[in-house]
């Protein structure tokens, strides 16, 4: 992962048996690797809803995505359209968009985001 790498998170956890030198590095790096998480989202803000915002500054524990499971993947340039026979597809005149579904791990935390060119929204 960008921010977190395993070798870090097992540092911190002691999963390593790290020396109290080798932790104290460790969750210096691990704050510094928050850091720049807070500092990386915060230039994409206004890129994000506020729903999404909030999601990925505060989301965490059973609220977050850790080891969640990904339901469904939609991509394509019509996923608003119903395709009823009442209005045209118009051709070249949609955006490519995305729909992402997530089941976190406990099962207790169902997220849904939509992607669009310029934005990320939390549903």
């Amino acid at each position: 992962m960008k921010y977190l790498s395993y070798e870090l998170i097992a540092t911190t956890n002691g999963w390593t048996n790290p020396t109290q030198r080798e932790l104290r590095l460790a969750e210096k790096r691990l704050h510094s690797a928050f850091e720049k998480y807070r500092h990386d989202l915060e230039s994409l803000r206004p890129r994000l809803s506020k729903a999404a915002w909030d999601f990925f500054m505060d989301g965490r524990d059973e609220c977050g995505l850790h080891d969640a499971r990904l339901l469904s993947l939609r991509i394509g340039d019509g996923l608003d359209y119903t395709p009823d026979g009442s209005s045209p597809f118009r051709l070249n005149h949609q955006h490519t968009s995305a729909i992402l579904e997530f089941l976190n791990y406990e099962q207790s935390f169902h997220s849904i985001f939509l992607l669009t060119k310029n934005h990320l929204q939390k549903v």
